[in-house]
């Protein structure tokens, strides 16, 4: 967050997509999550980040 303005607005944001589906996995391929950055079950995933930084890095579907 950063304050511009005299309000408090956000500097950076990570979109993450988290769901279970009763469904085939391809879905995964489709055009509502291309892009998105592939997680990983471990402390190298994004979301453990400190500070979180923008970054074009990163496996993605």
């Amino acid at each position: 967050m950063e304050r511009r303005g005299g309000e408090w607005r956000l500097l950076t944001r990570r979109c993450t997509i988290e769901m279970t589906a009763d469904t085939d996995a391809s879905w995964v391929y489709s055009a509502n999550v291309k892009g998105f950055l592939k997680p990983h079950w471990s402390r190298e995933d994004a979301s453990y980040q400190r500070p979180v930084i923008a970054s074009t890095q990163g496996e993605r579907w």
